[in-house]
C-alpha cells in the first residue's frame, strides 16, 4: 500500500514541511466599520447584499440601516446564504450584480432631464 509505504510518508512529510517554511507571517487586515456619515457621503452607484443567514451581523439590520442613512444604496437581502452568499447563490448574486450594472445611475438621468 502506497499510504504506509515509509519512503512515501517521509516524502510526504518532507513537502508538508517545506511548504510550511515558505509561509510568511502576514499582517491580519481588520475590515473598517462604516460610520453613518460616510455612507451618507457615498455618491458613486453601491451595491450592497447581505446573506440572510449571516452569522457575523444581522443582514437584517445592516439593510435597513443603510436604507436610513444611505438611500442611494442598494441594500438586499440574498436568501439561502450566509457569509458564503457568492457560493451558495452563486446565479442569484451574479443576476443581481449585472442587473445593478445594466442600471442607468439616477445622477444620469437627473442630467439627461435637465439638459433637455
Amino acid at each position: 500500500m502506497a499510504l504506509r509505504d515509509p519512503k512515501r510518508v517521509d516524502a510526504t512529510l518532507e513537502l508538508l514541511f517545506a511548504n510550511m517554511r515558505s509561509l510568511q507571517p502576514r499582517e491580519i487586515s481588520v475590515p473598517k466599520v462604516w460610520t453613518d456619515a460616510e455612507w451618507g457621503s457615498l455618491r458613486v452607484p453601491a451595491l450592497f447584499l447581505a446573506g440572510e443567514h449571516e452569522v457575523i451581523y444581522s443582514a437584517e439590520k445592516a439593510v435597513r440601516r443603510l436604507k436610513r442613512v444611505a438611500p442611494q444604496v442598494t441594500a438586499e437581502i440574498i436568501p439561502g446564504a450566509g457569509h458564503d452568499l457568492t457560493v451558495a447563490q452563486a446565479a442569484m448574486v451574479n443576476q443581481r450584480i449585472l442587473e445593478f450594472l445594466k442600471q442607468e445611475p439616477a445622477a444620469s438621468k437627473m442630467a439627461a432631464a435637465c439638459a433637455c
